[in-house]
């Protein structure tokens, strides 16, 4: 529903249940005269929600699919046996994947750092991987009896 009034001499108030809006008389009574809600233009301003939701859906899910790296899968004796001294941790991280915790802490007197992953699954395996400088210098691991 609009209702048009008077509000001065030169400019008529237009309201609807949308918008308040000041129209010149001279725009009023032309043929082409027409009124365009702001809102009427917000997927031109938004082009992102025309994408569809399950677009979204599907980027969700691989965002939080990687937030979990499940590393019970690349807990075992035989992968930790590939681990050899001298590594670095970036073939540490291809083998066994990323550690459950990390910590590094430098190297007093004679400098550097040391990191120490640790990985740990729910069926009890734990593996500690000590790397001074960014390769191996120790190994240690842990697996429950096979039943």
């Amino acid at each position: 529903m609009q209702i048009f009034s008077a509000r001065s001499v030169n400019t008529f108030t237009r309201r609807d249940s949308r918008a308040h809006v000041e129209i010149p008389r001279n725009q009023l009574l032309s043929p082409d005269a027409t009124f365009t809600h702001p809102a009427a233009n917000r997927e031109a301003n938004y082009p992102m929600m025309k994408l569809p939701l399950s677009l979204l859906a599907v980027g969700c899910a691989a965002v939080l699919a990687g937030c979990n790296v499940a590393s019970s899968v690349t807990l075992t004796q035989e992968n930790l046996d590939k681990i050899q001294d001298g590594m670095s941790a970036t073939q540490v991280k291809t083998i066994l994947g990323a550690p459950t915790e990390s910590k590094e802490e430098p190297i007093p007197v004679v400098g550097g750092t040391k990191t120490t992953y640790t990985y740990t699954n729910s069926e009890g395996a734990n593996v500690v991987i000590v790397l001074k400088n960014d390769t191996v210098q120790s190994k240690e691991g842990h697996f429950p009896a096979k039943k």
